[in-house]
């Protein structure tokens, strides 16, 4: 990451207001998010999700302990992104993630 963030020229931000809860905002906002990610690459970070890699890939944890949900994550093993798909809300998928490793079972990524 301190290799990374000097090289960071744009950051995209944006402020979610009570509207994005209405019809389709958060349809809206993530189509958003995908085609800048898509065109300009970089990291996502998301309050209360944590960090991406620069494939989308989740790597730091800021979920809340009540999360559960599938999500696609990623560990770095030997200097390379592992990743895979975890159910959020499984504690073993948990532990294995905080530890640095892949948890057993999982959907990996193609």
């Amino acid at each position: 990451m301190a290799e990374y963030l000097p090289t960071v020229k744009t950051i995209y931000a944006f402020q979610l207001l009570s509207g994005t809860d209405e019809q389709n905002g958060w349809e809206i906002l993530g189509k958003v998010k995908d085609v800048i990610f898509t065109q300009v690459g970089g990291i996502i970070q998301a309050d209360r999700e944590g960090f991406s890699d620069e494939k989308g890939y989740h790597i730091l944890w800021q979920f809340s302990n009540s999360v559960k949900r599938p999500w696609w994550m990623s560990v770095l093993k030997d200097g390379q992104w592992v990743r895979f798909q975890m159910d959020l809300g499984n504690r073993k998928h948990r532990a294995a993630f905080f530890r640095g490793e892949v948890p057993a079972g999982v959907k990996m990524a193609e």
